[in-house]
């Protein structure tokens, strides 16, 4: 279910981000004579990079928040394989009442999502002008 979520949501927005790239660059690059693959490559690709930089920062953040698949399929079981930092703070809260250090764990837990998603902006940075 997660998957097909996460799959469905950057499908519609990369199908938004390709309806709005305009067709005369396409065209004019066609023009041009470059191949199907330059005009992906140097065309479609640079434009689409805020919508991937958008998907990108979005699923990631939407990853370090799992907890739902867990608590109800598994319970972090066999073995912790699928235990999370956020079931980690739902068990230091709930199970072991110790709710200062779950409060510390969650903040911990935002200090790393911003730094993840800061250095996601940063790598894909740059201007797109058309």
């Amino acid at each position: 279910v997660v998957v097909s979520w996460v799959v469905g949501t950057a499908v519609i927005l990369y199908s938004a981000g390709l309806d709005g790239i305009p067709g005369e660059l396409l065209e004019a690059a066609a023009i041009d004579g470059t191949s199907p693959w330059q005009r992906l490559r140097y065309v479609t690709l640079p434009l689409l990079k805020p919508t991937t930089l958008y998907v990108l920062v979005t699923q990631t953040i939407g990853a370090f928040q799992t907890f739902i698949v867990v608590q109800l399929l598994t319970r972090g079981g066999p073995a912790y394989r699928t235990y999370t930092l956020v079931y980690d703070i739902y068990v230091t809260a709930f199970q072991f009442f110790d709710f200062g250090y779950a409060a510390a764990q969650g903040v911990i837990l935002l200090l790393l999502a911003g730094a993840v998603a800061i250095l996601q902006i940063r790598f894909m940075r740059g201007d797109i002008t058309y």
